[in-house]
């Protein structure tokens, strides 16, 4: 274990010393707030609004609607952290591949599972760490606005975003295996998590989407980490908004909104979508090692 934590170490001061690898991470979340903030937060709350309480809802209301949307925003950039921190962590296992340094890490005593063990535990780590630092500041500024949150339930968005970190460690590190550059890295990383922010529905609600189009998101694992962090994040703002209204209500915005999902009339639990970023997570683990050995074995 103490060979798995000195890489673990070492890959983790890689990440941080390099402040454009910091910045490139923290610049896409502050893309996805833009967009969601300036561009898309009138639009989901006039409709929110305007849908459950008619065009001419108090302005309590609406009040209310601004503070479910800045919560499900904060869940989405959350969402997007954990994929784009373990994105950047891992670039070092490409330039270690591509500068011959890996090699000098086969030939040492270290067995390759472990070294392995280093570059994916820096990541979640690392991921593990931004998101209780992006969860800090989404209180602070949610404070600054009128918009508090319970603790518990944000300890609980932190929580998944570690479940979801695990997940996006595993997803990237069977990409990084087909990587032969730190350009071809980067330009798929660029994809992958332009993709994830479509398939996590992280810019749109996924109750607007075709339901043809999320019937397939709903067997991936990116839209159940998206949903789960919301799910956490939006229940106290949700009860206040629908306070002494029917359960239909609040019903019917969790499935519009993307933080309630279901196949057919099986509504899934917390536990099934954090079991399905767990197994989904080692599935990816378990496949990129094997591929991996098979290429260095050749």
């Amino acid at each position: 274990m103490k060979q798995i934590a000195e890489l673990t170490k070492r890959n983790c001061r890689i990440y941080i010393r390099d402040k454009g690898a910091v910045f490139s991470s923290l610049l896409t979340m502050m893309i996805v707030i833009a967009l969601m903030l300036v561009f898309l937060g009138d639009m989901n709350i006039n409709s929110i609004a305007d849908g459950f309480f008619g065009e001419n809802a108090a302005d309590s209301i609406r009040e209310n609607v601004k503070s479910y949307v800045f919560w499900w925003t904060v869940a989405g950039v959350l969402s997007v952290n954990s994929l784009m921190v373990v994105l950047t962590v891992l670039a070092p296992m490409i330039a270690d591949t591509e500068n011959g340094i890996i090699q000098s890490f086969y030939t040492s005593p270290t067995a390759r599972w472990k070294i392995t063990a280093g570059y994916i535990a820096a990541a979640w780590i690392c991921s593990s760490v931004f998101s209780a630092a992006a969860m800090l500041g989404g209180i602070v500024i949610g404070a600054v606005k009128g918009y508090s949150i319970p603790l518990g339930n944000a300890f609980l968005a932190v929580l998944y975003s570690c479940v979801n970190a695990f997940m996006y460690s595993g997803l990237m590190y069977l990409i990084a295996v087909f990587a032969k550059s730190t350009s071809a890295y980067s330009g798929i990383g660029t994809t992958v998590g332009t993709l994830c922010g479509f398939l996590g529905a992280i810019y749109i609600p996924a109750g607007t989407l075709p339901e043809s189009v999320l019937s397939v998101l709903k067997c991936l694992p990116v839209l159940h980490g998206t949903a789960l962090i919301r799910q956490a994040l939006t229940a106290d703002a949700q009860n206040v908004l629908f306070d002494g209204m029917p359960a239909a209500y609040p019903e019917k915005l969790d499935d519009i909104m993307g933080v309630r999902l279901s196949f057919g009339e099986n509504i899934l639990s917390s536990q099934t979508e954090l079991a399905i970023l767990l197994i989904c997570g080692i599935i990816f683990l378990v496949a990129g090692a094997v591929i991996l050995k098979r290429k260095t074995d050749r």
